[in-house]
C-alpha cells in the first residue's frame, strides 16, 4: 500500500483562516489555531508540512475553497 501523505492547507473562514488537512478516511482534521492574515496561516501549514516530511506545494494548490470560476 502506498504511503500517501495529505498536505496542510490553509482555508478560508469569513475574515480569518484556518489549516486544516485531509486524513486517509476523508475526514478533515482542523487544527486549533485561528489566524488573523493568510500569511501567517501559510507559515503554521508550511510548518507542519515540514515537520510531516511533506514537500512545498503550489500555493494555489494550498488555498481552499477555490474560486469557482478556476474549476470551470
Amino acid at each position: 500500500m502506498k504511503n500517501l501523505k495529505y498536505p496542510w492547507v490553509v482555508a478560508d473562514i469569513d475574515d480569518n483562516y484556518i489549516v486544516m488537512r485531509n486524513t486517509r478516511r476523508g475526514i478533515p482534521m482542523v487544527t486549533e489555531d485561528l489566524f488573523g492574515t493568510e500569511m501567517d496561516a501559510q507559515a503554521y501549514a508550511d510548518h507542519l508540512n515540514e515537520i510531516a516530511g511533506i514537500e512545498p506545494t503550489k500555493r494555489a494548490a494550498l488555498l481552499w475553497p477555490r474560486d469557482r470560476d478556476e474549476e470551470e
